[in-house]
């Protein structure tokens, strides 16, 4: 699913609004680690330690 998104002002920085469908999609919850290259933003799951 692809979707367009503008990137809104949140005081002093900039943040993206992404629909619940794309997050259920990806399987992202509260925490993503963001990585950039030149004209990519990339959000991914971030992975915890196994417990025990």
């Amino acid at each position: 699913m692809a979707v367009l998104a503008k990137i809104v002002r949140i005081g002093n920085s900039r943040g993206l609004r992404i629909p619940k469908a794309l997050l259920d999609e990806a399987g992202l919850t509260n925490e993503v680690q963001l990585h950039a290259e030149p004209g990519k933003l990339t959000a991914s799951a971030v992975r915890s330690p196994r417990a025990g």
